[in-house]
């Protein structure tokens, strides 16, 4: 038996592999040509055509895709959407759940990655250094004018993948940032990625990923300059946005 799935397999892989090809290049050869004609909403254009490519990719993956909740996702307006991080399917899994175009930021590594890196240039996404911390600092700051003018932005407040799908400690940096704007902040649950697309694994298994948005929550009202009243409204944010999340996992967990 093992001797006539390896080749199935294998077979399977060089075809995902030619459609993920497939998808990029014909993203760059659409949108390029394009930017000039679109200039002012390049961004967002590149965003949807990508929608449309990465689907396929899911498709050739085998990977069936279930988005629930999209009903709490702000329709028009900034918010901040935090996410668990399970594995690099995340990323390719949100563009294509979320109603809206948004921006995220990614380690400054994949900005030089080819046909993504540009993608993601001209959809105007973060691109960070970790150990440069002013540089960390430089970007926040980008962010927060950003969902100040209307733009959502999507964070894994964990900050790296999880190693066996337990939900890891929240970083406060983007609740701040929400508590600072009075931006709402929207829970967002992954289920199944792991097991899709595991941790230092480069070949996606077929399977089912789910994406729950939770209700939208609203920051304490504080004065930006209280940075103590910060601080705590900033943790208490986390701590229910975190129990949202938590909540999701355990529901799913009883009802798979």
């Amino acid at each position: 038996m093992k001797l006539i799935l390896f080749p199935c397999r294998v077979i399977h892989m060089l075809f995902v592999w030619l459609v993920v090809v497939f998808a990029f290049v014909s993203h760059a050869l659409i949108t390029l040509p394009l930017l000039p004609l679109v200039w002012p909403k390049r961004s967002e254009f590149s965003f949807w055509v990508a929608k449309f490519f990465l689907r396929l990719v899911l498709l050739a993956c085998g990977v069936r895709l279930t988005v629930t909740g999209v009903e709490h996702f702000p329709e028009k307006g900034g918010a901040i959407v935090m996410s668990n991080h399970q594995s690099m399917m995340d990323v390719l899994v949100m563009l294509i759940a979320t109603p809206r175009y948004y921006r995220f930021i990614a380690k400054k590594e994949i900005q030089y990655t080819p046909f993504v890196g540009l993608a993601m240039v001209v959809q105007r996404h973060y691109f960070i250094k970790r150990t440069n911390a002013r540089e960390a600092v430089r970007i926040m700051t980008e962010v927060k004018a950003d969902a100040a003018l209307g733009i959502p932005i999507m964070m894994y407040p964990e900050g790296t993948r999880s190693e066996d799908g337990a939900l890891g400690e929240f970083k406060r940096g983007g609740f701040q940032i929400a508590v600072e704007t009075g931006l709402p902040v929207v829970p967002c649950t992954l289920i199944g990625a792991r097991q899709v697309l595991p941790k230092k694994k480069l070949f996606p298994k077929p399977g089912h990923i789910y994406v729950h948005f939770s209700q939208a929550r609203l920051p304490d009202k504080v004065a930006p300059d209280n940075r103590m009243a910060v601080k705590t409204a900033s943790d208490n944010l986390l701590n229910v946005v975190r129990g949202d999340i938590l909540e999701q996992q355990a529901s799913f967990a009883l009802n798979p």
